[in-house]
């Protein structure tokens, strides 16, 4: 039966459980450290040896060494160095039996066992020297009724019980399939140091053959390749250039394969038994080519593009510029027939294949142009009008000064939009849905004639009273809200208004200024003093069960000068809430904000000095919502029954603090 295995592996484990049989020059009979600093040799054979077998040593720092001398021959200087622990040599024809002596830069090691010899196996010839797997090999010499083992290149060993002839001057044996060219070993088989005879000719051990490496070029998946060869019964596996293994046939001096559908570009081995490479053909995959899309200009989210060409059925995937995702398509009748994203922008559309290749088609979405307005002069507040092309694809209107605002009616020439307050003179910016822009024509603004508010906030809390500015306030008769009489008090002599805002308004609605010369209209957001974040109660812990998130909304809303309160409920015990960001990376910088000392804690023992004290208002400034908001995670190791709809902006965890609710107060 033929063996395969790590042959070297086996010899060092043999040669380990040996017992050291030299000694150096300092007198140190026995070495019983196996491998230590310095020079020194531990075991070495085997012994007796064949005359031109191989003669090992192992031991420490052995590639030092710079000569071996036998008796009979001198110092032998070709020397195989396997590592720093292992040397060999072959062993000369004329040595004689004697002590061993190892020559290094700063002395030598000399052996107490005599070096012994075997009876001189020779290894005179092979036959064959070009040899198939499964064929009989010859081995001619002399003393080979000594040899219990072969070994071919790759450690393929046959055993004495698979030769099939075996005498004193011969040894025949079946070459096994895994075997592969190179040097032939034969062996004594010896337990642990087994004498060892090189080959001095390589053998030569037949492959699949052909008589060129195929050019497969603009191929597709499925199709059949067939190829002529020699010997193609030794292959054992067709490999595609991605490493993938292919079913595959041989019959009549022919190797047959089909294609797959994941087929790329590079080159198609077979693989012998012995796991050598046979290159048998260089593939190029087809692409599609010859190709249009019908419309490829003025598109809009929506519209339907036909793409035409050769072999678009080779296209898994399209993508758009600017999607993040592949789109669906069609193909029939030859042609692809896909929808344009709504996020799509100008720039290629990415047909992407199997094989790893893709092919692109340029398109142009459309655009606002030639931009103009009604009159180069408008006042704030009021509405403006806005001609050209392709207007219906405005989502947004930008005015210096960085103040937005959204078009009140839209069509494909025409559009209308209501100039913000803020707005300062200069050019607009049309911005579309996918995020591309135009520029438009500068536009100067001037101050409304009618009564306007000029330090409007951007958010109302409901049931509070704000004093606002009002420009021409002499003009002001009426403020309604929501269509409803407002409850106001304007002072002409300072340029203000009071306004209270109901308590039963949530939500955004129409602020509307009535004046004698006309009327001016706001939408202004309306919220709860408090917004709620969170509703526990949760008595806090440093795991899942008694840790919660702070949905990363509430902080995009906020602006600087906001507070996060957290209502508590204090224990008897030392408590602390540790208050992190949503990544876990860092504690959040509060700093001199938040009135109780730490940057990321809140501690009962420091701060809340009184049992009384049942929240914490923590200012979010600037720095505190660019670092949450950079900081944003998802929802690992937390108990998402808080309803948490987004990214998390905070998590709060500690012990001995119940949490009662966080809220947000939006100033």
């Amino acid at each position: 039966m033929k063996k395969i295995f790590n042959f070297s592996g086996l010899l060092l484990l043999c040669m380990a459980l040996m017992l050291p049989v030299l000694t150096s020059c300092d007198n140190d009979d026995f070495d019983t450290q196996q491998y230590k600093g310095g020079i020194h040799l531990n075991v070495w054979g085997p012994c007796p040896v064949a005359r031109g077998g191989e003669l090992r040593f192992l031991g420490s720092g052995l590639n030092q060494i710079k000569s071996i001398e036998l008796p009979g021959c001198g110092e032998i200087t070709d020397i195989t160095v396997v590592s720093p622990s292992e040397i060999r040599i072959t062993v000369p024809q004329n040595a004689e039996p004697g002590k061993v002596v190892l020559h290094h830069a700063n002395g030598e090691i000399t052996s107490q066992t005599l070096l012994s010899f075997t009876e001189p196996i020779i290894l005179e010839s092979m036959t064959p020297m070009t040899v198939k797997p499964g064929q009989e090999l010859t081995i001619s010499g002399d003393y080979l009724n000594l040899i219990h083992e072969v070994i071919f290149s790759e450690d393929v060993v046959v055993d004495e019980e698979e030769f099939t002839a075996h005498s004193r001057y011969e040894i025949k044996l079946i070459v096994p399939a895994e075997a592969r060219s190179g040097e032939v070993i034969i062996s004594d088989g010896a337990e642990k140091m087994p004498n060892w005879i090189h080959s001095e000719e390589e053998l030569t051990v037949v492959l699949p053959s052909f008589a060129s490496v195929a050019d497969l070029a603009d191929k597709k998946p499925g199709d059949v390749i067939e190829l002529p060869g020699q010997d193609l019964d030794l292959v054992t596996k067709v490999e595609m250039p991605n490493g993938d293994e292919l079913e595959f046939t041989v019959a009549d001096g022919k190797i047959s394969f089909v294609l797959p559908e994941n087929a790329s570009d590079g080159v198609i081995n077979v693989i012998a038994a012995s796991g050598v490479k046979v290159p048998v053909a260089t593939i190029g995959m087809a692409v599609p080519t010859d190709l249009s899309v019908t419309p490829s200009t003025e598109l809009r989210a929506g519209d339907n593009l036909e793409i035409s060409g050769t072999n678009l059925e080779l296209v898994s995937a399209i993508t758009f510029a600017g999607a993040s995702a592949a789109s669906d398509f069609t193909l029939e009748n030859g042609k692809i027939t896909v929808a344009m994203p709504a996020a799509a922008i100008s720039g290629d559309i990415t047909l992407d294949l199997l094989s790893g290749k893709n092919v692109t088609l340029h398109i142009e979405t459309a655009k606002p142009g030639n931009i103009s307005y009604a009159s180069a002069s408008a006042p704030l507040g009021e509405s403006m009008t806005v001609t050209g092309n392709n207007l219906d694809v405005v989502s947004e209107i930008e005015f210096a000064g960085g103040v937005k605002a959204t078009p009140s009616s839209l069509a494909s020439d025409r559009l209308e939009v209501v100039i913000p307050t803020k707005a300062e003179n200069g050019k607009l910016i049309f911005r579309m849905a996918n995020g591309e822009s135009v520029e438009g024509p500068e536009m100067t603004f001037t101050s409304p004639t009618c009564a306007w508010i000029s330090d409007l906030p951007e958010k109302f809390v409901k049931g509070q009273r704000y004093t606002l500015t009002v420009v021409n306030i002499d003009k002001l008769q009426n403020v309604t809200l929501n269509g409803v009489q407002a409850k106001y008090m304007d002072d002409p002599a300072a340029g203000t208004m009071l306004l209270q805002i109901p308590s039963d308004l949530e939500g955004t609605f129409e602020l509307k200024l009535i004046s004698s010369n006309g009327e001016m209209s706001y939408q202004v957001a309306i919220i709860p003093a408090e917004t709620i974040a969170y509703e526990g109660p949760t008595m806090l812990t440093w795991g899942e069960e008694g840790r919660f998130g702070i949905d990363l909304k509430f902080f995009k809303d906020a602006k600087p000068g906001d507070v996060l309160k957290i209502y508590l409920t204090q224990t008897p015990n030392w408590g602390q809430a540790q208050l992190n960001d949503g990544t876990w990376s860092a504690s959040i910088p509060f700093g001199e904000t938040a009135k109780f000392g730490s940057e990321s804690y809140i501690k009962t023992d420091e701060i809340l000095s009184s049992k009384d004290i049942d929240s914490v208002s923590l200012v979010l400034t600037d720095e505190v919502l660019t670092h949450i908001i950079g900081k944003a995670g998802d929802y690992f190791g937390l108990n998402t029954a808080y309803n948490l709809t987004g990214q998390v902006g905070m998590v709060i965890q500690g012990s001995d603090i119940q949490i009662d609710k966080v809220v947000f107060i939006y100033q």
